[in-house]
């Protein structure tokens, strides 16, 4: 109980979908820290630049909600499996970390963001595009209403 304690960001750090958001930070992340640490997240936000607040962890509760639904509905997944990334064929050293890969064929990415931009979008369709998959599916649960895109690639076209 007294021992080192371990905390993992969803948005680990060194993630480029994390150092977006470190470097527009307002004020000490200190606070976050603290509030993990004796249990009370709820309602803790930091200022970002350019945006009202940044609420944190959202992407990580619906990660976790979303491996419980799976499994309720007996639909076959992997949660933030390493997929291999090929470049002209060749198999590269770097891999990417799907949110979901579900029926062994359609990666599923969660997003929690209140306002989804094209950026999102080509993250999946390079995501297809190197790991050879065939189908996306992009869930971003930051708004009032799911926001759904599905993506289709057709690596025989």
């Amino acid at each position: 109980k007294n021992g080192p304690k371990t905390l993992e960001y969803n948005s680990r750090f060194g993630d480029p979908e994390c150092e977006v958001y470190m470097r527009l930070l307002k004020g000490e992340i200190l606070e976050v820290l603290e509030a993990s640490a004796s249990g009370n997240l709820a309602g803790v936000s930091l200022e970002c630049e350019g945006m009202a607040r940044l609420d944190l962890f959202l992407e990580a509760v619906y990660q976790e909600a979303m491996t419980l639904e799976l499994a309720a509905q007996s639909i076959p997944y992997e949660r933030e499996v390493d997929q291999p990334v090929f470049y002209r064929g060749t198999r590269l050293n770097t891999i990417y970390r799907a949110d979901f890969l579900c029926f062994d064929t359609v990666i599923v990415e969660l997003k929690a963001l209140t306002k989804m931009s094209w950026t999102e979008e080509a993250q999946i369709i390079n995501y297809l595009i190197a790991t050879s998959y065939e189908v996306g599916l992009l869930l971003n649960f930051g708004t009032q209403s799911l926001e759904h895109r599905r993506f289709i690639l057709s690596q025989s076209a």
